[in-house]
């Protein structure tokens, strides 16, 4: 299962690593089923904006997890 990171900062254009995140937005258009999507803050976290998941979507048997973690995406 792929491992991929976002933070409430991150400028866009990354690659969804831990050292260079994508979006939230970026996230949600390129996860795919059995993807895990780890959401870095910290504190609570409220995105501006609604969010566009057409793009791609799990299934029941795989879905794409969003999961919220610490600042360093070692904890959830």
């Amino acid at each position: 299962m792929p491992t991929y990171y976002t933070t409430h900062n991150a400028g866009g254009g990354g690659v969804g690593s831990f050292v260079a995140p994508w979006t939230l937005q970026e996230a949600a258009d390129s996860a795919v089923a059995g993807d895990e999507v780890r959401v870095c803050n910290t504190g609570a976290y409220t995105p501006a904006a609604a969010f566009n998941w057409d793009t791609n979507a799990g299934t029941y048997q795989s879905p794409i997890s969003f999961l919220g973690y610490n600042a360093t995406g070692t904890t959830p």
